[in-house]
Parts: structure tokens; sequence; C-alpha cells
């Protein structure tokens, strides 16, 4: 799944009153995942000097990674 469905899907949970701590794992895990394969794509455009999907991909780090963080940081009541 991608950073922005994650993101989504995590934004839509927020709406509806909350997340339960299983779905923030799940969240978690696929945002991981997802930076992951994200990071492997780089690797490989970097071989064919793609320099605007890099870019494109990189945006998408920067917002999982943002997404990471707050996820991380998460209370619970």
């Amino acid at each position: 799944m991608s950073c922005s469905s994650i993101k989504h899907r995590y934004e839509q949970m927020k709406g509806q009153g909350g997340i339960h701590f299983k779905d923030a794992l799940t969240l978690y895990s696929d945002l991981k995942g997802s930076l992951d394969a994200h990071n492997l794509e780089i690797n490989e455009l970097q071989k064919s000097n793609d320099r605007a999907s890099i870019q494109h991909l990189q945006n998408h780090i920067t917002d999982g990674n943002q997404l990471l963080s707050e996820l991380e940081n998460m209370t619970f009541h």
C-alpha cells in the first residue's frame, strides 16, 4: 500500500473518533513496508538517473516519514 493511501486511511480513522491500538500497529507496519519499498525503488532509479521519478518518490518518503513520526509519538488513553 502506498504512503498516501496509508495517510488517507489514518486521517479517516482519526476523523471517525480515534484509532484503536491494533489499527495503529497495522498502519505502522504497512507504512514501514511502503517506505522500505520506496527506498528500494529510489536505489534502482538512481542507476538510470531518472530524476523526476526520484523526486516524486522522495516526496512520498518525506510524507511517509512525517506520518511515521506521528504514529511513533501517539499516546493512548
